[in-house]
């Protein structure tokens, strides 16, 4: 017990990190890419390629973290080869370069929190509950650098040198403070306490249809992901870019600071029904192009559409997959739940922009987030009679 309590401060200080650099990396990349002089749809392209990397690299190493145990030293060079790819994009303009480029870039970088999350939770007795105490800081990480860019205007008028520069310092300063997640060897000495729930090696089909509603809602809420800063900038003329984007992650602290209660109160496919609607209602809000009040309302349910949908799926991972699976789970997750729907979303979206407007591209993307909340009473059926989905009491 007393180990676990050492290490809750150090995976915080881990994610707070890591979320720096996010809070660069998310906003920027499709502004970095509209200023090098791509269009629309070639933006939406490149970031569905940038997201069908992440479907392989979380799989291709999450299966060598599990097999070799080597979480920590995949983590420190996925870090690396992500970022040197960025150098590159920066210096040529060529939309062939450019796609490779963004394919070994997101990689590597799609592959940052699986594996983190794979560590954390290897490494933590009640997943279900303490997990939320150490990802909390990612938000809080992600939440200070936004301020700090729009209290200090470095990102104002961006350009592609200075979001280069912010990308590769925040990056490093992950990289230094590293050393703070535990050895190989505490990893392969982790608690086991998970084996119960599912036969050891094995993931349960139940897993299969929560990450089949994940898909739905990664896909509506893409419209966001992939967009959100351009439509600030092209149709509301908004340059609070990052004053936005903090809102969404303050709101999503006090979810992912108490998801084992609310997972305990509303089980895994409650809380993840309640989050896919939330993201139907947040896009659709968009595709209304509301007034600055409005839409400061709407980045209130990243509580749910982030925070709710994360913390749902954390669990499903935790719960259906065994520890000796784990890094492989949240692989999936990562790349089926968020890769796959991500990479489809991004590049239809771009078409859908160009052609139609964003009214009717975040109206379209509202509709499919609804379809997942369908396979919800499936999940609450057989979960109920399955022993797995019982939280489990805290350690």
């Amino acid at each position: 017990m007393r180990r676990l309590h050492s290490v809750i401060p150090r995976f915080a200080i881990g994610y707070f990190l890591l979320f720096v650099n996010f809070a660069v990396v998310t906003p920027y990349l499709q502004v970095f890419l509209n200023l090098q002089g791509y269009g629309t749809i070639l933006i939406g392209l490149l970031l569905g390629i940038f997201q069908m990397a992440g479907v392989a690299g979380p799989l291709l190493i999450g299966h060598l973290a599990d097999r070799r145990s080597w979480y920590r030293p995949l983590l420190a060079l996925s870090l690396v080869l992500c970022f040197a790819a960025l150098i590159p994009l920066k210096l040529i303009f060529n939309p062939w370069i450019a796609a490779v480029i963004l394919a070994v870039f997101g990689l590597f970088f799609q592959s940052l929190v699986p594996l983190t999350d794979a560590i954390v939770t290897r490494n933590l007795a009640d997943p279900a509950t303490q997990y939320g105490r150490a990802r909390v800081f990612g938000s809080i990480g992600f939440v200070a650098m936004s301020l700090f860019i729009q209290a200090s205007g470095i990102l104002s008028r961006p350009t592609t040198q200075t979001i280069l520069v912010a990308s590769l310092a925040t990056g490093g300063a992950f990289l230094i403070g590293m050393p703070l997640y535990p050895s190989t060897q505490s990893e392969r000495t982790a608690p086991r306490l998970f084996e119960n729930r599912s036969v050891a090696g094995a993931i349960d089909p139940l897993f299969w249809v929560g990450i089949a509603a994940i898909f739905l809602g990664r896909f509506g809420i893409t419209a966001h992901y992939s967009f959100f800063s351009l439509f600030l900038q092209q149709r509301l003329h908004i340059e609070s870019i990052s004053g936005l984007w903090a809102i969404g992650s303050i709101a999503e602290i006090p979810v992912i600071l108490f998801g084992g209660t609310l997972l305990k109160r509303f089980r895994t496919e409650g809380l993840l029904a309640l989050s896919l609607l939330a993201i139907s209602i947040r896009i659709f809000g968009y595709s209304l192009l509301p007034s600055l009040p409005v839409l400061i309302a709407l980045q209130f349910l990243h509580a749910l559409t982030f925070g709710g949908l994360h913390m749902s799926a954390i669990n499903l991972v935790n719960t259906y997959t065994s520890p000796s699976r784990r890094a492989m789970g949240m692989a999936i997750y990562a790349a089926v739940g968020n890769g796959i729907p991500a990479f489809i979303a991004s590049a239809l979206g771009g078409i859908v922009l160009q052609r139609w407007g964003f009214p009717t591209m975040f109206g379209l993307y509202s509709i499919f987030p609804l379809v997942g909340v369908v396979l919800m009473p499936i999940l609450h059926y057989r979960s109920t009679r399955h022993p797995a989905a019982e939280p489990q009491e805290k350690v």
